[in-house]
């Protein structure tokens, strides 16, 4: 959680990636 947090912070595609992983598991959901 704190390594991914960190690289949120640093990178923006830290932000992008963790938010294409929340949609993918979404859309496996669904």
């Amino acid at each position: 959680m704190s390594p991914m947090t960190k690289s949120t912070m640093v990178y923006p595609i830290g932000f992008f990636t963790c938010m294409a992983l929340i949609i993918f598991i979404v859309a496996l959901v669904i």
